[in-house]
């Protein structure tokens, strides 16, 4: 650059500063856009470097002062657009005129390179030119002629395909196989080249063509050379290869069909239509699946609480029968009680005037025989009737003590009872609750059945059959709610798992697109480390040639230790009453020296990966790929993928 040209610079410069103490506002900014264009198609700011490095007039003390066409329009445009974080409204307008500028009168010299065929155009990066009407045979293949061969055992024989494989494998064409192509005397010369079907494929098919043009040993040089004079020529078949007599166009017609590259994008085009809409019918099919799956999930919960209500009722009219009962023996024990209490001491004054009696038959001794005669036998049935009174008393004694057995034994059984059953409903959830209804009436049945014997009366009998009813409907409702539950269980799982799979289908779609790094819905690899923290640490410690060496080392090294499923650098940290929460384990020796030794960015990104791998595949520790929201740092939902791949899909 002249002195001249610098002092240009100068002035401009030194104008651009004198401006910046002053500022426009928004509604002016378009005018003042439309002035700053005008300047730069005067050429008063130099924005063209060379043919293919490019500057920013407007960013003077950045340290990056030379981009590509595409990345300087994005940088102005990024910078021109409302949230940006320039502050005034004269550089975004400054801005926003270079975009202008960069896409209307400095267009780049268009490289003679091949662009992604996903964008829908391809440029000439060789003699052959790639026109689109041209017809190309597809799935696509390469012709090699002129292979060296030998007259050996009355045939001609050449080298094997594996070795033509290798030999163009180590070119970097990736061919997937090579078909040697003979006739009755042998090897013919030529062999087929085929290549995946995919744009990777075309881009692999022209760098094989360019590759043997480029070394004057393509069609057109073998043809001028009457099928050629020495090694081997290479091209890409195309329509006049498909029709041409002999070995080659006979095999190429069995194994491809003429399609232009239009056709095939459209047929592509097509296809991913018919995906997407594929999936959304499936995504709308898998709804209308969940809506009836909520709708009876929620009249199902409806019936468990309506079933709990009852079991409520049951259980508090359970509890008044229980009461009653118990009041009902406390009365009839008491009142044996009282009738044993009045019999004995009627029986004691029998005895007492029984002893009196005989007292006085003692003391007023008869003189005769027959008075004597009358007194023993009055003392024979006295003696008699207090024996029966004492054997009465016994009996009474004994009866008394199985009564009281007997009632001993009730409530200790009813108090087992109510211990077994106050343990159970401890034990079991919404489910077994109504199952633990079914078991109480079946209870309560057996004990009123034992109860109601022969001489029961009709109220107890006609409690026995009303138990015996809602058992049977408990029973019923029980089994209906079981295979209610199952059925649900069964279509979620396969709901979910079909889910999975579209999930996992649009991943692999997502993944295979490029040029998606700004999309907001993308693939994240959960549980890949960022490189960016480790070259910032070794920034600091090592040149700047070294850093990224070593911050690539680095970054490998830790990858690594991430996928030793031995270690496991966690602990549970309880956040709540009964619940607990995964953390990385800060302690951890391992983590505590990469903290003190490359620093806390380094330490959180790798505890962020290890977090990720122990979400996604604690067991496995490998790398998974998942359908992310980067705006809202959060798992994308599937309606949001088929959104991203239909929008791309529409762009192409």
């Amino acid at each position: 650059m002249g002195s001249s040209q610098k002092r240009k610079l100068d002035e401009i410069y030194s104008s651009s500063a004198e401006e910046e103490d002053s500022d426009i506002s928004e509604s002016d900014m378009e005018d003042y856009e439309e002035e700053v264009y005008a300047q730069l198609k005067d050429g008063k700011f130099k924005v063209k470097l060379s043919d293919l490095k490019y500057r920013c007039p407007f960013c003077v003390g950045k340290k990056k002062q030379d981009y590509e066409h595409n990345h300087l329009v994005d940088h102005a445009k990024g910078a021109g657009r409302k949230g940006s974080s320039l502050k005034r409204f004269r550089e975004k307008a400054k801005h926003l005129a270079l975009a202008v500028y960069l896409e209307k009168d400095c267009a780049p010299v268009k490289e003679v390179v091949m662009e992604e065929v996903e964008e829908g155009q391809i440029l000439d990066d060789s003699p052959s030119a790639v026109v689109e009407e041209e017809k190309f045979v597809y799935p696509w293949k390469g012709i090699v002629s002129n292979i060296e061969r030998e007259y050996k055992g009355g045939q001609y024989v050449a080298p094997s395909r594996n070795r033509i494989k290798e030999k163009l494998a180590k070119e970097g064409f990736n061919p997937v196989r090579v078909k040697q192509l003979w006739d009755d005397r042998g090897c013919v010369g030529m062999a087929i080249v085929e290549f995946t079907n995919d744009w990777s494929g075309f881009r692999s098919a022209m760098s094989f063509e360019n590759a043997f043009n480029s070394t004057g040993h393509g069609k057109g040089q073998y043809v001028r050379d009457r099928c050629g004079v020495g090694g081997m020529y290479g091209w890409v078949a195309r329509e006049a290869d498909h029709k041409m007599d002999g070995v080659v166009g006979n095999f190429l017609r069995k194994s491809g069909d003429l399609k232009t590259i239009k056709d095939i994008q459209a047929e592509d085009a097509r296809k991913n239509n018919q995906l997407v809409t594929k999936l959304v019918g499936m995504v709308e099919e898998k709804n209308k699946d969940l809506a009836q799956v909520k709708l009876q999930y929620n009249e199902t919960s409806y019936s468990l609480k309506h079933l709990a209500a009852q079991h409520d009722k049951l259980n508090r009219k359970y509890n008044e029968e229980t009461l009653k009962m118990q009041q009902d023996q406390k009365d009839r024990l008491e009142k044996m009680s009282n009738e044993r209490e009045e019999l004995k001491s009627k029986m004691e004054s029998q005895k007492e005037e029984l002893k009196k009696r005989s007292e006085e038959l003692e003391k007023f001794k008869a003189q005769s025989e027959s008075d004597r005669e009358k007194l023993i036998e009055e003392k024979r049935k006295n003696a008699m009737q207090n024996s029966k009174l004492e054997m009465a008393e016994l009996e009474q004694t004994k009866s008394d003590r199985n009564i009281l057995r007997i009632a001993e034994e009730q409530k200790r059984v009813k108090e087992a009872r109510l211990r077994e059953r106050i343990e159970e409903e401890k034990k079991l959830d919404a489910k077994d609750k109504l199952e633990l209804e079914v078991e109480q009436l079946t209870g309560r049945l057996k004990a009123l059945t034992h109860m109601a014997g022969d001489g029961a009366d009709l109220e107890l009998k006609k409690k026995v059959e009303d138990l015996t009813v809602d058992l049977k409907d408990k029973k019923e409702e029980l089994e209906d709610l079981e295979a209610l539950n199952m059925n649900l269980i069964i279509k979620e799982r396969q709901s979910n798992d079909e889910l999975q799979e579209a999930r996992k289908e649009l991943i692999q779609e997502l993944k295979d697109l490029s040029n998606q790094n700004r999309a907001v819905i993308r693939v994240k690899r959960m549980g890949e480390l960022d490189p960016k923290p480790f070259h910032n640490a070794c920034k600091k410690k090592h040149s700047a040639d070294d850093a990224a060496v070593q911050a690539s080392l680095l970054c490998t090294s830790w990858q690594d230790e991430l996928k030793d499923s031995n270690w496991f650098p966690f602990v549970n940290v309880k956040v709540g009453n009964d619940e607990y929460k995964t953390e990385v384990n800060e302690k951890d020796e391992k983590l505590s020296g990469l903290r003190n030794e490359m620093g806390e960015e380094v330490y959180k990104a790798v505890a962020k990966a290890l977090m990720e791998l122990n979400e996604y595949n604690g067991s496995g520790r490998y790398i998974v790929p998942e359908l992310w929201n980067f705006k809202e740092d959060r798992r994308a939902t599937l309606k949001e993928g088929i959104q991203r791949l239909s929008k791309v899909k529409r762009k192409k």
